[in-house]
Formats: structure tokens, sequence, C-alpha cells
């Protein structure tokens, strides 16, 4: 019954629906005997992460700090409480008393000879060094983290290598940019899984961006199907729906302005009901970069005041360098009370430092040497489920028939479908059937 009620609570929680998730984490506390510790150890991160999703964080700190200064021993319990702590401070926008509990995370991994363990300290310290802006302790974290890259779990393998990238092409060390996006999409291939190649996607149209082209940014959108990613964001560094709202607003057009601005509201509101800093910070300067190309000044420049308010106790400073010299010109504009002063002059020197003054404006030389390697998985890569939808799908069954028959959502026909375009080069349903029977997936009909 206790490990019921945690299966239910998780999905809850990743559907955004936190409140009930807790009542049901909490039940599963109750029911699940002390002994079973592998199992309450998960329990006790979700329901950390969900108390801070509350607006309760501190109140979880508070208990949290005091069962870990209770903790004797330095096992795996002592490991996940700090885990917690970890993920309550990233997603309260603490970037400095995260990090500190982040090094002393993984400076008991090792001890405890846990790779899961270390590799999610590597990646937590790339992350907050990130977006400090220490670009070459963020890169060498990321590629540590990548070394155990089969411990980690959920999307942290292909948010490393996002971080990894996005560190190495801010600093224009294109050769290693290459060498990361490669290894990422073969990672995305190699896993077989629709969720992987969707996130690695979403990296590498934001990468074209950076590199200033929209050509390759824009055939993503086209294709990507994002509805894999819905409910809880996390304080994941790369997010595909995110990643739609950059490209929307580097298009410019009044079409594609007016939808940014709709999504980014609505992703505000989910962003703040779960009191997620961090993508409060990132959709705050989308905002305020769309509301400019709409030339709404007031309405931008609030909206970058909203982004520098909750940047700045934690020190926030590559989210603001990425989206370029027009966040740099409104934040001379902005006028703010003189505690946030010192932190804007801060970011206008990082400003000022920024390579060329521009994030992705390298010389053209390197640019042209620099070409993006689409995601092109081969019809051979197709795995047995997505062979049982294609047999299906060329038969005209529709989404919610062939749910029925493979006892699988519709949603996940979808994903699968997307998935199967992609392997075989087509946009539709029939061309993927005469595609696969020309190919011999498929008998002809």
């Amino acid at each position: 019954a206790g490990e019921i009620a945690f299966f239910k609570a998780i999905i809850l929680f990743w559907e955004t629906r936190v409140e009930q998730s807790m009542e049901l984490f909490r039940r599963a506390l109750e029911l699940i005997p002390k002994e079973n510790v592998g199992a309450r150890n998960e329990i006790e991160i979700y329901f950390a992460t969900a108390t801070q999703m509350t607006g309760n964080g501190e109140k979880a700190v508070q208990a949290y700090q005091r069962m870990l200064y209770q903790e004797t021993s330095e096992g795996t319990r002592k490991l996940r409480l700090l885990g917690s702590l970890v993920f309550i401070r990233l997603l309260s926008g603490d970037l400095a008393e995260a990090e500190k509990l982040a090094r002393q995370f993984l400076d008991l991994g090792p001890r405890s000879s846990n790779w899961f363990i270390t590799a999610w300290g590597f990646y937590m310290l790339g992350y907050i060094h990130y977006h400090w802006n220490h670009l070459e302790t963020a890169r060498d974290y990321f590629s540590k983290a990548l070394k155990k890259r089969y411990s980690l779990d959920q999307n942290s393998p292909v948010d490393c290598y996002a971080g990894l990238m996005f560190s190495c092409q801010a600093m224009q060390q294109f050769d290693k940019t290459r060498e990361a996006m490669e290894q990422m999409l073969e990672f995305a291939q190699q896993s077989n899984s629709p969720d992987y190649t969707t996130l690695a996607g979403s990296a590498l149209a934001r990468l074209s961006l950076l590199q200033g082209d929209l050509e390759s940014a824009d055939r993503w959108l086209k294709t990507a199907d994002v509805s894999s990613d819905t409910g809880t964001m996390l304080f994941w560094l790369d997010i595909p729906r995110i990643t739609e709202c950059r490209v929307l607003i580097a298009l410019g057009t009044e079409a594609s302005l007016c939808e940014a601005t709709e999504k980014l509201q609505k992703h505000w509101q989910l962003s703040e009901a779960t009191h997620n800093t961090p993508q409060m910070i990132v959709i705050a300067l989308l905002q305020a970069l769309a509301y400019k190309k709409q030339l709404q000044i007031d309405e931008a420049l609030s909206a970058l005041n909203h982004a520098v308010t909750l940047a700045q106790p934690g020190g926030w400073i590559r989210s603001f360098l990425e989206l370029g010299p027009e966040i740099a010109e409104m934040l001379r504009k902005l006028d703010v009370r003189e505690g946030i002063m010192g932190y804007i002059r801060q970011l206008l020197k990082a400003f000022t430092n920024e390579n060329l003054g521009i994030v992705g404006d390298f010389p053209e030389k390197a640019q042209a040497e620099f070409v993006s390697k689409p995601i092109q998985p081969a019809a051979s890569d197709l795995t047995n489920r997505e062979l049982d939808v294609l047999i299906l799908l060329s038969q005209r069954l529709s989404n919610k028939e062939i749910a029925a028959r493979l006892s699988i959502s519709p949603g996940t026909v979808k994903r699968h479908a997307t998935s199967i375009y992609q392997k075989l080069g087509v946009n539709s349903r029939r061309q993927a059937a005469n595609k696969a029977a020309a190919l011999d997936l498929i008998s002809h009909h």
C-alpha cells in the first residue's frame, strides 16, 4: 500500500499536482517500514522538492537540517538528505547555499563508493557554476559528470551535455562544442528514448540560435514534438517548451512574437505557482525580449525588473548574457532600488567581458567551419515497439485505436510516431507507410 501511494504521488508530482502528491508521499512514509531505507530515501527527496514547490521550502530546510545533524552515519540516508537540500536551494534560486551543500554531497559520494551520487554532485556543481558564468569550472564539472553518464537519471545526462556545449560555445571553444554535440546525439540515439531525442533536439536548436543559425532552429521548431515535455519543469538547464519560445522570439514575426508571449505567460504562471525561481528568471528575460521586439517598452522593462529581482540574491549571470546586447541595453534603462544597482553593474561588466560582446557571434571563418549535425536517426534504429506502431499506422488506425491495441496511451503513440517520422525522414503517416514498405520494414499492401 505504501509503494502504491508512492508511485501515485510520483505521477501527480510530475503532472504538477504537487499538493495532492504531498499527501500521498506523506502516506507512503507512514506505511513503508523504516527498514526499507531505499524507498524512504527516495520518498524524502521527492517530498522535500514538493515542499519547496508548495512554497514551504524554508520549513523543509529546517526539518531536513535537523534530521541531517541527528544522523551519525555517512550512509546513503545522509546523502539523500543533502541531495534534498540542494534541490530545495536550487529551486529557490539560492546558488551559493546550493553550492555549499553540493560540495558536501560530493565529498561524501566517493566515501560511499556511490557513482550515482558522485555523478549528480558533478552535475549540480556544473549547473551552479554555469549560471555564475564560471565557464571553465562548469565545463570541467559537466565533463566529469558525463564520464559517469550511465549513472545519471531523469533529464540529467542530456542536460549535462547541453551545459557542456553551451559552456564551450560561450568560451568559443568550437571544436569542443562540436565534440560535445556529437556525443550528445550519439547518446540520445543509443538510448532509444523519445524523451532523450526531444531533449537533445531542443539543446541543439538552442545551440543553433547561439551560433546565429536561425534556419536550423526554425526547422527544429516545425518538426519538434514537445508533448512529452509537460508538467513539472524543475531546475533543468534546457527545457524544450522554453526553447520553443526562444526560437519564436528569434524569428521575430508578429505572429511568432504573439505566440511566444502567450506561451511564456502560461509558463510563468506554472513556474510562479510552483515557486520555481530558475525557470521564472529565464521566462521573465524572454518576456522582456519578446515585449521589446513588439515595441512594448514598459512591459519589457517590467519583465526585466522581475528577472533582476529574482536573480540578484543568487547572483545568476549566464541567463542574461545568453540573450545578448538587447538585454544589456535594457538593463541600462532600468530604474531600480540602490541595493540592486551593484548587481546590474556586475551584469553589465559581464556583458563587456563577453567575447566580441555577443554570445554566439564569432568570426566568419570559425562559423563556416562549424556545421551543425542534425539529429538524423536511421530507419534501422527503429525499436520493436516503433515497428508495432508503424505496422498499425500503415493500416490507417487512429492513435486511439493503436493505443488500445498496444495497451499504451495515445500520447505515447504520438511520441513513437514522431520518432518514426524522424528516423524515416518523412512528415506523415502515408509517407511513413510507403517508405517502410520500400525498405521492407513492413509488408506491402
